[in-house]
C-alpha cells in the first residue's frame, strides 16, 4: 500500500475516533474498524500513527495508545490475527513492531523459550532516524538513549554501542538474548574484544538459536556443565549444536 493510501486511511480512522469522547466507546469503534481492515493495511497504519506521534503531532499522540495496546488489538484480531500481523511486520522490515507484537506467552505457545525478551516497542523517533544519526547517538553518554538503541537492527550501530564506555555487560546480554535477532549483530558481539570473553555474553550467544552455528560451536567447550545441560535439552537449538554439547559434557566429569 502506498504512503498516500496509508495516510488517507489513518486520517479517516482518526477522524472517526475523534467524534467520540468516551474512552470505552472510542475503543469499541477502534476495534470494529481494525476488524474491517485488511491486516496488510493495519500493520502499515500502526507504524504510520506511532511514527507521527513521536514527531509530536498532537492528534496522533492522543490516539497512539490504542494502536499500541496489545489487549485491544488481540480483542479485535484474535490470536491468529496477532500472529499474522506480526508475520507481516517481519516481512515489511518492521522489526521493532514484530518483537512488540509477539509477546512471551505467544512465543512459548509456538515452541520458543521462556528466556526470550518481550521488550516494549522501541521509540520510532529513533528507529526511523537515518543510519548516520543513529551511529552518532550510539556514542551518547545518556543511558535512556543507549537503552533504546540496544534493539537497533544495524550491526554498525551495535558495534559503536559495544565500544561505548557507558554500555554495561547487562546491556550486551540483552542484545545477544534478543529473539528474533540478526546473525550479523550476534557475530559483531562475538568478535568484540571487550565483550567476547564475558561468560554471561558467551552463554547468551550459545543459547540463542539465531547465533550462527559456527560461533556457538566455538563457545561450547568453554561453558559450564549446567549451561551445557540447558543447551542439550533446548529443542529450539540446531541438532548439531545439541549433539556437540552432549559430546563435550562428559569431559566435565558428569553424565546426562
Amino acid at each position: 500500500m502506498s504512503v498516500k493510501d496509508t495516510e488517507r486511511i489513518a486520517t479517516e480512522l482518526l477522524d472517526k475516533l475523534s467524534a467520540y469522547r468516551e474512552p470505552a466507546i472510542r475503543e469499541g469503534v477502534f476495534s470494529q474498524k481494525i476488524k474491517e481492515l485488511p491486516l496488510e493495511t493495519v500493520v502499515d497504519i500502526i507504524m504510520y500513527v506511532v511514527d507521527r506521534a513521536y514527531r509530536k503531532e498532537e492528534r496522533f499522540t492522543d490516539t497512539m495508545g490504542m494502536f499500541t495496546d496489545k489487549m485491544l488489538l488481540r480483542d479485535a484480531l484474535g490470536e491468529k490475527g496477532m500472529y499474522l500481523l506480526a508475520r507481516l511486520a517481519a516481512e515489511r522490515g518492521y522489526d521493532a513492531l514484530f518483537v512488540f507484537l509477539i509477546d512471551r506467552a505467544h512465543r512459548n505457545k509456538h515452541g520458543r523459550g521462556r528466556s526470550e525478551i518481550d521488550e516494549p516497542l522501541p521509540e520510532p523517533g529513533i528507529a526511523g532516524m537515518p543510519l548516520g544519526l543513529r551511529k552518532s547517538l550510539s556514542k551518547s553518554h545518556d543511558r535512556n538513549t543507549l537503552g533504546k538503541l540496544l534493539y537497533d537492527p544495524a550491526p554498525s550501530v551495535v558495534g559503536i554501542l559495544l565500544d561505548n564506555p557507558r554500555t554495561t555487560e547487562s546491556d550486551v546480554v540483552k542484545i545477544v538474548a534478543r529473539r528474533p535477532n540478526s546473525g550479523d549483530i550476534l557475530r559483531t558481539v562475538y568478535r568484540h574484544e571487550r565483550w567476547k570473553h564475558r561468560y554471561a555474553v558467551q552463554c547468551g550467544l550459545a543459547m540463542n538459536p539465531y547465533t550462527p552455528t559456527e560461533i556457538t560451536m566455538r563457545i561450547l567447550p568453554y561453558l559450564l556443565s549446567f549451561d551445557l545441560i540447558t543447551i542439550i535439552n533446548d529443542t529450539r537449538l540446531p541438532n548439531t549444536v545439541r549433539e556437540q554439547a552432549r559430546a563435550i559434557f562428559p569431559r566435565h566429569g558428569a553424565a546426562v
